[in-house]
């Protein structure tokens, strides 16, 4: 999931808090009631949360469908689940699992504060005697049989050296807490949110060698069943950050947009937000490239503030990496320039909600890999911004950033495991202000214009008529 933590001036005082009475759920975000569920509602996504002994382990999914749980920026090509324990000493958690029918899956462990402690990613994970990792290129992706893989979770510090295979290190050192996330990105077409395998499945192995699965794990290892912590601005710090007096129409957006890659949540707050982005968003030396909260190591960002402002459509153009095609099913394993790459709009870092995404293979390309995408309200949507007409199409929030802005809106781009050929990968910006020297051509660009200067582009719309 990519969750942006911001800067620490604003962490004081933010608050998440969730409210369960007989009518359902609550979710409250800075003092804000931002959604309310019925049971029913939240039942719907409950048999993809885990069955049998991993059911109370687990929790979630994140996605932006789950009634709660479109909280963390997620993905709409992948899902998310959290399990928040705390570990006795010298125990240790055996995780069996399947691998997933799915484009890529990792599981991470995490400080209860969000920061990394350790992640394993598909392919780094050894499979069972007499199985097969089906992440390996040229592996065979089909088949339900001989899927099955193991891994230790350690309650100890990730070594300086010898590193025992299929091993996550999970030392806490801020609390007696852990959070693991389990990410899965693309499951293959017809499958669900796990890739048809389910969940993992937790063994609990105490320093004294008791065993225990199931209800008697979770409650020996504290299981609590809550979304993961995640800060937000209260009301009155984002209004000190978003409606900074003298700010320009259309704050802080700026026209045309201006995509900033990920280096630290105080780099990225104090560049998003400034009055002087010249300035403030290109230091002479690079901040340091730390994660926000509950980061994935594999991924990396850029993103831009949008305001509709400047036009009721913006269309995007840009070149796509390649990928491997996993969602028809592929047979085989194979390799991209990146592993998977999406465009999410979402309402801010006011409410960290989603609200729609592209991933590649959703993405209409021409025979260059070139393609356009239009952004706007759904009632703005132009006729010819249609698959059909080689354009794909984000939706625009009706409430805006979600906190009283509703010309605004959040957009990044996420780019994940790129192979070491591919030079204009996210990852390779190494100075604030390079992102279009690095990405080239792959850098989305972005045009605000009217609905009917749209339209003339006529159909197909993906041609470059300017």
């Amino acid at each position: 999931m990519m969750i942006r933590s911001i800067a620490a001036a604003i962490h004081a005082g933010c608050r998440f808090e969730l409210r369960q009475s007989r009518l359902g759920l609550t979710i409250l975000l800075g003092g804000l009631a931002v959604a309310s569920f019925t049971p029913s509602a939240m039942a719907a996504f409950h048999s993809q949360r885990g069955q049998g002994a991993s059911a109370c382990f687990w929790f979630g999914p994140y996605v932006k469908d789950n009634p709660g749980f479109n909280v963390g920026f997620p993905d709409t090509g992948a899902a998310y689940w959290s399990a928040n324990i705390a570990m006795p000493v010298g125990s240790k958690i055996v995780l069996r699992g399947q691998y997933a029918h799915a484009r890529y899956q990792s599981v991470s462990a995490y400080e209860a504060n969000g920061a990394a402690l350790d992640s394993l990613t598909d392919y780094q994970i050894a499979p069972d005697r007499g199985s097969r990792n089906p992440f390996l290129p040229g592996e065979r992706r089909t088949g339900e049989k001989n899927r099955s893989f193991t891994v230790e979770i350690r309650n100890e510090a990730v070594p300086a050296s010898d590193r025992a295979s299929n091993t996550l290190y999970a030392k806490a050192s801020a609390s007696d807490r852990q959070i693991l996330i389990f990410r899965l990105y693309v499951p293959d077409q017809n499958r669900d949110l796990t890739g048809g395998v389910g969940l993992p499945t937790p063994e609990l192995v105490l320093a004294d060698g008791r065993r225990m699965t199931g209800k008697a794990a979770c409650a020996a290892l504290n299981v609590a069943a809550e979304i993961v912590p995640i800060p937000i601005p209260t009301k009155a710090q984002y209004a000190a950050l978003r409606d900074r007096p003298g700010a320009p129409d259309g704050f802080p957006a700026q026209n045309p947009p201006v995509f900033h890659a990920f280096y630290n949540p105080k780099f990225r707050t104090a560049c998003l937000y400034s009055l002087n982005p010249g300035v403030d968003c290109r230091p002479a030396t690079a901040p340091a490239r730390a994660g926000g909260l509950y980061p994935n190591i594999d991924n990396n960002y850029i993103a831009a503030y949008l305001s509709r402002r400047y036009g009721k459509v913006l269309v995007f153009r840009g070149k796509l990496p390649t990928v491997p095609t996993t969602y028809n099913r592929n047979p085989r394993s194979s390799e991209g320039q990146l592993r998977y790459w999406s465009i999410c709009q979402t309402e801010s870092i006011a409410t960290t909600r989603t609200t729609s995404c592209l991933y590649d293979e959703q993405v209409p390309i021409d025979s260059d890999r070139n393609y356009v995408i239009v952004s706007s309200l759904d009632s703005d949507r132009p006729k010819n911004a249609t698959a059909k007409c080689g354009v794909g199409f984000l939706s625009w929030s009706a409430v805006g950033d979600g906190a009283g802005h509703l010309d605004d809106a959040y957009i990044y781009v996420r780019n994940l495991l790129p192979s070491s050929s591919f030079s204009h990968a996210n990852q390779n910006t190494k100075l604030p202000g390079d992102e279009a020297a690095v990405l080239g051509d792959y850098l989305p660009r972005g045009e605000y214009m009217s609905i009917e200067e749209f339209e003339k582009m006529g159909c197909p719309a993906s041609r470059d008529e300017r």
